[in-house]
């Protein structure tokens, strides 16, 4: 067994792998697991709050404005298409 051929990796136990194995395995799962960026969010995770309209705070009625309840005042909420992951 060369050096150069094969690599170990430590978890609660060592294990020794060949290179090209793992490679072969790494390209499977890139190819299997690829993800597109979700259109709602543009990959960001969050969407502006639809009740504030993302300025963070609601208009009072006898003027003046207060923090928006829905975002804690963020003026964004999680995507609901893409759980916030901003992909999907």
């Amino acid at each position: 067994m060369k050096g150069g051929d094969y690599f170990i990796a430590k978890t609660d136990r060592y294990a020794v792998f060949s290179k090209k194995w793992m490679s072969n395995i790494l390209n499977f799962i890139s190819k299997d697991k690829k993800m597109a960026k979700c259109k709602t969010c543009n990959g960001k995770g969050n969407v502006d709050c639809p009740i504030c309209k993302g300025k963070g705070r609601t208009d009072r009625l006898l003027g003046g404005s207060n923090q928006c309840k829905n975002c804690n005042g963020s003026g964004k909420v999680k995507c609901s298409v893409c759980n916030g992951k901003g992909v999907i």
